[in-house]
């Protein structure tokens, strides 16, 4: 019994020392699980705050890439551009130089001022008149006078850019076509604006690769140097396109506020734009500061938007506001009446030719 009880004092004095020493462990545990959640949290603090900032980082890391791919996309459109602008640019060097090289060579004579004086002063200052190939573009030497072409009867084929002269006016670039059409107004884009003053139609603007008006005075010297056709080229937005011909166009002069004098008979045949311009004949042109139209109470001008032969005011309304898609009915777009209403049109040109 006295053995039973000893060996029972030592077990519980065991536990008591081990139920201490873990007491103390665990203590001990919680205060460097403590410490440790401390130092842990206040080390991954900073990184879980740039989480968000990492995540709209990726964003626009992603829209970038995105961009960069379009990007490339079309500097590789614009190198394919450039290359078969190069070979077409070789190509025509190339028919330029077979040409020059097939042409025979011209002797030019110079006229004399007073070719009777055999005595005259060797230093006294002739006026040398040279006829060049029409087709060339020439520096202008001051004492030399070019015989430019007055229009594009020549250009059989393709389109070029030369420069003409008629009586009354100086040379000036002009856009010929095949079958010896010179363009006077092309619409293609929204990047010329063709509400202008009286000064802008008078002398003409824009860009002859693009969308442009030739000018007033130049259509006046023109279609009074000799009868002239007018021939007018419509498409739609849907893919239509058609055409107006009249056969005798003759604009006055700026005395006459460039009055659509005659337009001739209209050239029509089933399917095409219609007579479009017949109710201008006779009314001068207007723009925004010179309103030369024929209604008492109002402005065609202002009602239209556009610089055009307005009489009560048109039919036709070529020069008005460009618009990039197909839009509802609006007077003020480019229209052609007697085809499409008043619904604008994706494109316009105009040509004249001498008859």
């Amino acid at each position: 019994m006295k053995i039973c009880v000893s060996v029972f004092i030592i077990v519980a004095g065991v536990f008591a020392v081990i139920s201490a020493d873990s007491l103390s462990f665990c203590q001990d545990s919680k205060r460097t699980e403590s410490d440790c959640a401390s130092y842990c949290y206040a080390a991954v603090k900073p990184l879980l705050q740039m989480a968000p900032l990492c995540h709209s980082k990726d964003q626009e890391i992603s829209e970038l890439k995105d961009k960069l791919a379009e990007l490339q996309i079309k500097v590789a459109v614009y190198e394919e551009r450039n290359s078969q602008c190069k070979i077409s640019e070789e190509a025509l060097r190339n028919q330029i130089e077979s040409a020059e090289s097939t042409q025979p060579k011209r002797h030019f004579t110079p006229v004399l001022n007073n070719p009777e004086n055999e005595n005259a002063p060797s230093n006294n200052t002739h006026e040398i008149k040279v006829k060049v190939p029409k087709s060339r573009i020439i520096e202008k030497h001051p004492d030399v006078e070019y015989e430019y072409p007055s229009n594009c009867l020549d250009v059989e084929l393709g389109v070029v850019i030369r420069r003409v002269k008629v009586d009354g006016i100086g040379p000036f670039r002009a856009v010929c076509y095949d079958a010896g059409w010179m363009m006077i107004q092309r619409r293609r884009d929204q990047r010329t604006s063709f509400q202008q003053n009286w000064a802008g139609y008078r002398a003409g603007f824009g860009d002859l690769q693009s969308s442009f008006f030739i000018g007033l005075e130049k259509l006046y010297r023109l279609t009074n140097s000799q009868p002239h056709e007018l021939y007018i080229e419509l498409e739609a937005y849907d893919g239509r396109s058609t055409q107006a011909h009249y056969d005798n166009f003759r604009v006055g002069s700026e005395e006459e506020g460039y009055k659509l004098i005659e337009l001739g008979e209209y050239l029509g045949e089933a399917g095409d734009a219609g007579d479009g311009l017949r109710l201008n004949v006779n009314a001068k042109f207007s723009t925004y500061d010179r309103d030369n139209d024929n209604i008492a109470n109002g402005n065609c001008v202002k009602i239209y938007e556009s610089g055009w032969w307005h009489n009560n005011c048109t039919e036709s309304n070529l020069n008005g506001v460009y618009f990039n898609e197909f839009n509802s009915w609006d007077r003020r777009s480019i229209w052609w009446g007697p085809w499409m209403d008043r619904y604008s049109l994706k494109s316009v040109a105009m040509y004249i030719r001498p008859k």
